[in-house]
């Protein structure tokens, strides 16, 4: 129960709220606790102010400028009931949060009085009286804690919710001679405390063991002021026909304590309402709420303005809620524990995208397919591999070149992607002669490792692309990854031949292709011996279907169907694809019929 909690932050509407005054009435003599807090409650519902016992020798009265006339009545009836010795002078409340929150929550208990709601426990509002006809009906409630907000405001951290209740009664527990004892006038005493006689009381809501039962008090006992003090403080209803004896589950006391039957109630008094009406009900309870709050006149400075309203925590997500209250962003200058909002929208960034201009990087040792590819799919645009005008390298790069590297490219792709030896040897061999081609054409000084560096070897190079041409600034390779013993730097891998890289090549052409081939006859021999198991298992079914066929002839044939397992029987129905459900009994009947 409570568990959902809600923040309503109020502020009232004269802007900023003048300090709350607070006099002081001190006692010559111990008040009675019960009297002092009975009248209390009464100045403090008819005066529309806070007047708090302090027992045994003291209460508060707290108010307003505007109030400073009721105060004085206030503290004249106080006089007139106890002696006092003296009266403080009036004075502000400053510094003192508590004290203003412990006015506002008596504030709160007169106007929730006033709309027919009843107040139990520590801070639980009910709209209900506990009469017995409200018994096993869903009804609302609210958990309300007040707290001195900053700025000036008045947080009520709310938990709306939604129980019914059952009332204790002495015919639930009883025996018969038990009964015909209370019948004649006399108490019952019950021996022992078990889930039986388990109970909660009104108001306090303290778990307790019912313990006697009389239809009238023993001598010496009264319940005059405390039905009285019930009524004021607590709103409850005290129609009753039997009294009833509890003792405390907790605690040190013991002692016996008699109230009226209706005030005790079955298990833990409020147990949550049922699942289906829950929900609503307990949205009914945060609105009756939020309209009583708007309509309080506090203090006698007009109506509150209602300022924020969070959802604190969920357990049960409720969406209907959402048409209930207004959720707002908890301000940032709020930094009260309780005002952690759980519900919080995810928050989704779209991480920053990489530099257009920045190039792809592909290492000049993946000379097989993989790479070759890689290079093909590489943003530069096709005008600038058909027409490089300028080139840092030593040897330069003509277009025809150029045109040619893309020609191998594409062909050692078609020669890939067939999946077929003799294709991928004419590819490579292709390439060979690519190379030389390429030997020849590019002048004196040209090999391989003098034009790589230029277009392959993306990864030493920026591209700078104007109007259909592109110029390539080398960037030289720092000297620290140069010098680490055991590893390949980019300088070692350009050194490389061309007859080692198509080497290399067809090497792992070979490879790729004999372990597709292994694959395949791996795949052949798995798939043979599933179909040897398929069949195997087949026949082994046909096998125990005709054993059943004739077991259950057998059986027919000498009235003995009955010793057939319900397995069996509907076993043998499915293989005659009749029904196999019901009783041992119907499947029995309905094979006999398929064999008469």
């Amino acid at each position: 129960m409570f568990r959902n909690k809600v923040l309503v932050r109020a502020i009232p509407s004269s802007a900023p709220p003048p300090p709350f005054l607070l006099r002081q009435v001190s006692f010559s003599a111990a008040a009675p606790s019960l009297d002092l807090d009975i009248l209390c409650c009464r100045l403090s519902r008819s005066h529309r102010l806070a007047c708090l016992p302090q027992p045994p020798t003291d209460a508060l009265v707290i108010y307003q400028r505007c109030q400073s006339r009721a105060a004085d009545e206030v503290v004249s009836k106080i006089a007139a009931a106890f002696p006092i010795a003296s009266v403080g002078e009036e004075e502000e409340v400053v510094c003192s949060g508590s004290l203003v929150a412990k006015a506002i929550e008596c504030g709160l208990r007169c106007l929730m009085l006033e709309h027919g709601w009843s107040f139990v426990g520590e801070s639980i509002y009910v709209e209900t009286m506990f009469a017995a006809s409200e018994e096993r009906t869903d009804l609302c409630a609210l958990n309300v804690e007040v707290r001195s907000g900053p700025n000036d405001h008045f947080d009520f951290i709310v938990s709306p919710d939604a129980f019914r209740f059952t009332a204790h009664k002495i015919s639930d527990i009883a025996s018969s001679s038990m009964m015909e004892t209370f019948e004649h006038s006399k108490e019952v005493s019950l021996d022992g405390c078990n889930l039986q006689t388990a109970c909660a009381i009104l108001p306090t809501l303290k778990e307790c063991h019912v313990i006697a039962f009389s239809k009238s008090l023993p001598p010496g006992h009264s319940l005059d002021k405390f039905i009285e003090f019930c009524s004021i403080k607590h709103g409850l209803e005290t129609n009753y026909s039997y009294h009833a004896a509890v003792k405390l589950t907790h605690g040190d006391s013991w002692e016996k304590q008699w109230l009226p039957s209706s005030f005790i109630l079955q298990g833990s008094a409020l147990q949550p309402a049922l699942k289906s009406v829950r929900a609503l009900k307990a949205m009914s309870s945060l609105r009756s709420f939020i309209e009583f709050l708007k309509a309080w006149n506090f203090f006698g400075q007009h109506q509150l303005v209602i300022k924020e309203q969070l959802i604190l925590n969920c357990a049960t997500t409720l969406p209907s809620w959402k048409k209930a209250i207004t959720v707002h962003t908890a301000r940032a200058d709020y930094s009260e524990d309780f005002a952690h909002v759980a519900l919080l929208k995810p928050s989704f960034s779209r991480p920053k995208r990489a530099d257009t201009n920045n190039t792809r990087h592909f290492s000049v040792e993946s000379s097989d397919a993989d790479s070759l590819n890689k290079l093909s799919d590489t943003s530069l645009p096709k005008s600038s591999l058909r027409c490089f005008t300028k080139a840092t390298h030593a040897n330069p790069v003509n277009s025809s070149s150029a045109s040619n590297i893309k020609q191998v490219i594409q062909e050692v792709q078609e020669g890939h992607q067939g999946g077929d030896h003799a294709r991928n040897f004419k590819a490579s061999e292709y390439l060979k002669r690519k190379h030389a081609e390429f030997l020849g054409n590019s002048g004196e000084g040209g090999n391989v490792k003098d034009y790589i560096p230029d277009v392959l070897q993306e990864t030493r190079s920026m591209p700078d692309i104007q109007e259909d041409f592109l110029s390539t600034k080398a960037i030289q390779p720092k000297s620290k990854s140069m010098g680490c013993k055991g590893k390949m730097t980019a300088t070692t891998k350009l050194k490389r031949k061309p007859e080692v890289v198509t080497n290399e090549f067809n090497k792992k052409v070979v490879d790729h292709q004999k372990d597709e081939f292994s694959k395949k006859i791996t795949r052949v021999k798995v798939k043979a011996k599933d179909e040897l198991t398929s069949t195997r298992t087949k026949a082994r079914l046909d096998v125990d279907k005709d054993e059943l066929m004739a077991k259950v002839i057998d059986h027919h044939k000498r009235g003995e169907l009955h010793l057939l397992t319900v397995a069996e029987l509907k076993g043998f129905l499915s293989t005659k694809k009749a029904k196999v459900g019901g009783s041992k009994e119907v499947l029995i009947q309905r094979a006999s019929e398929l064999l008469s």
